[in-house]
């Protein structure tokens, strides 16, 4: 990013991370969330999301966990495009009981713009 000289930001690591996923590279997605700090950039809800969905397309649904687990570790507070990512990896996985007790996270936690579509990958699974 530097040397295009762009100013690293939230908006260009999450638009970046979510490049990723377009291409599988679930490891540079990966390797970007974490070199944010480094750069005193902090990455929020739309990152975390980003990066969850890279990893769901390559099929890595205990890192899109891992990564869920460690946003609310770090106070970031997950929204239901951060639950969709996870719900879909776990869904996509075949991982039901996960997927359901993401959904009951989910609606714990108040989440309210849940719409029934998202449901469809506790039923696939």
């Amino acid at each position: 990013l530097q040397v295009m000289a762009v100013a690293p930001s939230t908006i260009t690591y999450s638009a970046i991370i979510s490049a990723c996923e377009k291409c599988q590279q679930w490891q540079l997605a990966i390797g970007l969330l974490r070199a944010m700090p480094f750069h005193t950039i902090v990455p929020n809800e739309v990152t975390y999301s980003a990066a969850m969905s890279s990893c769901r397309s390559c099929g890595r649904w205990q890192l899109t966990l891992a990564l869920l687990e460690e946003m609310q570790h770090l106070a970031q507070v997950p929204n239901d495009i951060t639950y969709t990512a996870a719900i879909h990896a776990c869904g996509d996985a075949g991982k039901w009981e996960t997927v359901m007790g993401l959904i009951e996270s989910m609606l714990e936690t108040g989440i309210s713009s849940f719409r029934i579509a998202k449901y469809d990958h506790a039923l696939q699974a």
